[in-house]
């Protein structure tokens, strides 16, 4: 049997930001943050919660100065 190696969670998984910290890394409101969200100009992941999440080489992306989608 063919074991599956070990991963460790900051290894596969893509690092998610609230709303919050995209709004600190990019020097506007979270308000901003989240109407970017609901206009479709920043892609995001919804939780059943409603809450938000960000992938953060999206944020990375922008800081660089390239396209957020």
């Amino acid at each position: 049997m063919t074991q599956v190696p070990e991963q460790r969670a900051d290894e596969e998984a893509p690092r998610l930001l609230t709303a919050s910290q995209v709004a600190e890394a990019l020097e506007v409101s979270s308000e901003t943050v989240l109407a970017w969200a609901r206009a479709d100009k920043i892609p995001c992941i919804t939780l059943p919660s409603g809450q938000r999440r960000f992938r953060r080489e999206v944020v990375d992306a922008i800081l660089a100065g390239g396209a957020a989608a």
